[in-house]
């Protein structure tokens, strides 16, 4: 009851057939917490689609920025964006000394 978005349309979201976007730029974003009940999560994207998700309890940001990095190595995103809002401004600030190419967003 209190969503802002539907079960039924985010349900009809996800079995939507979505056109291939094979040559749109990779992007990686991630949200970024620290303890608690909330959770880090890591999202890439290829245009409209998600291609994968992963979750974290309780990781300290320098984990997360040490897992961004990794990522970055591995997969190449073309843009990464870190919710650097609280917590995450310590992983914005960690992957500029890494000298990475990061984009902080303010995710609330």
């Amino acid at each position: 009851s209190n969503q802002f978005i539907s079960g039924a349309l985010v349900e009809d979201a996800k079995a939507r057939d979505l056109p291939d976007d094979s040559g749109a730029p990779k992007v990686l974003g991630v949200d970024v917490a620290r303890d608690g009940d909330d959770q880090t999560v890591f999202l890439m994207r290829q245009g409209r689609k998600i291609l994968w998700v992963k979750k974290f309890r309780v990781l300290a940001t320098t984990d997360t920025a040490g897992r961004v990095a990794e990522i970055m190595d591995k997969e190449s995103p073309d843009a990464v964006m870190v919710d650097g809002v609280g917590v995450g401004g310590g992983v914005v600030d960690r992957l500029r000394q890494l000298t990475r190419s990061v984009i902080e967003v303010n995710g609330g």
